[in-house]
């Protein structure tokens, strides 16, 4: 009895599997859809090098992000994808030193950064069925804000009719944003006419003016819709 009940789950299992392989090897309906997604992020560590020893070293982080494009057909599709981290860094640079002796002084500065990256993007679908590995490429802008404060804070005060003198500040920080361009490689599966998943790894390299090797690993897990 229970050779006979394993039989017939092992055969259960084998019918989902095959249904399954089945479904994704039918051909997909994203010609002409529009879709949008969520993503989970997850970076890798990196190093910038800069002029003179300098250099920044980034932590791995957890972010987010999300995507809308257009599929041109099941092969092609243009879209723009926005993200976020906060990754932690530290940053180490030389200076002159004020005793006249010649040799440089080392700085370190260990803090939390904002990352925030804008691309559009060429997507390359290699099947054009509902499971299929793809290739993407885009360009875009990143947003690099050091949360270290580059000056002292500005206050302003005003007057409200309701709460009377109010008064607020702000403090300005070191910032960047820059041209930045992306490369990936990824799987795609639908598991039906609307809803998808993505799975894919991202290096994103920015143009940094006094540095080099500004490259960013990210891996991506997005789940979204079409329609």
């Amino acid at each position: 009895m229970v050779g006979k009940n394993i039989l017939l789950a092992g055969c259960l299992v084998g019918a989902l599997v095959l249904s399954s392989f089945s479904a994704s090897a039918r051909e997909s309906n994203r010609d002409g859809e529009w879709e949008g997604g969520f993503m989970l992020l997850g970076s890798g560590s990196a190093t910038f090098d800069g002029q003179g020893g300098s250099s920044v070293d980034v932590d791995t982080d957890v972010g987010w992000g999300f995507t809308f494009g257009y599929n041109l057909n099941s092969h092609i599709a243009l879209g723009f994808e926005f993200t976020s981290t906060s990754p932690d860094y530290k940053a180490t640079a030389w200076q002159e030193p004020d005793d006249g002796s010649g040799i440089p002084e080392m700085i370190e500065v260990s803090h939390e950064m904002d990352l925030y990256q804008t691309q559009f993007n060429g997507i390359y679908n290699i099947s054009d069925g509902r499971f299929t590995p793809y290739l993407q490429v885009g360009f875009g802008w990143s947003f690099i804000d050091s949360n270290v404060a580059d000056g002292p804070p500005q206050g302003y005060c005003w007057w409200d009719p309701w709460w009377g003198y109010i008064c607020d500040g702000y403090q300005s920080t070191y910032d960047t944003t820059n041209f930045s361009y992306n490369a990936a490689a990824g799987i795609r599966f639908e598991i039906n006419n609307s809803t998808y998943f993505k799975l894919s790894y991202q290096e994103v390299w920015v143009d940094l003016d006094n540095a080099s090797n500004a490259s960013l690993p990210m891996y991506r897990l997005e789940v979204g819709s079409t329609f």
